[in-house]
């Protein structure tokens, strides 16, 4: 096993933590709900989207987008928030 390999991840580890922390300031737009998931509302075609979406970092401490995620309109939003409680139930009985 290479002895380098352990310091790197600690040091993208750390990075990683830094810039979850920078979020707020750096990326307003961006709400982090866990596990590299990010909310952003954002606009397409003059209409409101809410976004959640997988994000990585780079070993440069750069954030991206995945393609992993989903795009919702305001309507298909009011409806999983109405959701949310047969979910946890559901989540419990597992």
């Amino acid at each position: 096993m290479d002895p380098n390999a352990n310091v790197e991840t600690k040091i993208h580890s750390a990075v990683n933590k830094q810039i979850i922390k920078e979020i707020p300031a750096v990326f307003p737009n961006l709400i982090p709900i866990g596990s590299g998931k990010y909310v952003k509302v954002c606009s397409y075609r003059n209409k409101p989207y809410i976004n959640i979406r997988d994000y990585t970092t780079t070993a440069e401490g750069r954030l991206n987008s995945t393609r992993r995620g989903i795009l919702l309109s305001p309507e298909e939003w009011k409806q999983l928030k109405k959701c949310t409680k047969e979910v946890d139930l559901k989540v419990k009985t597992l």
